[in-house]
């Protein structure tokens, strides 16, 4: 392989790492993280995501501008009403993931869920097969069927 190439290939490695590094830094937030767990089931509007996600203004505000600025979610408006949706494929493929892996494993698939499964017997909250946090509850639920 010419040197150019490899050097090319680096480059674009390293751009890669900076964007994908750009996306975990915002999905980091639990506030934002639970937000597009509402999101990629499909648009919503605000006041539907703040009785949903249990977080109250100004906060959604802040949180969901910083969604817009990093480009994952977009808006439109209907009247007075403001609507999101996800506009990142990648956020969108990284959520569905992140459901596979949080919301659909048990401890005994996926050992890192099981000091969650542990706290949650302990106090005596219900545990489903399917993990430490009953399917019913898992924002993204809907995501099975798309």
């Amino acid at each position: 392989m010419p040197r150019d190439a490899v050097a090319f290939d680096l480059a674009h490695l390293r751009q890669g790492a900076g964007n994908a590094c750009r996306l975990m830094k915002v999905l980091s937030n639990p506030d934002r993280l639970l937000l597009l767990c509402q999101l990629v089931q499909g648009e919503q509007r605000v006041g539907e995501l703040e009785q949903r996600v249990g977080v109250a203004q100004p906060t959604l505000s802040q949180q969901l501008a910083v969604l817009r600025e990093e480009g994952l979610v977009s808006t439109r408006r209907d009247g007075k009403a403001i609507y999101y949706r996800i506009d990142s494929p990648q956020a969108q493929a990284v959520m569905h993931t992140l459901h596979q892996q949080f919301c659909q494993s048990s401890p005994v698939d996926n050992p890192a869920l099981g000091p969650a499964y542990d706290l949650n017997r302990q106090e005596g909250n219900p545990v489903s097969a399917a993990g430490p946090f009953p399917r019913a509850n898992c924002a993204m639920r809907s995501m099975e069927d798309a």
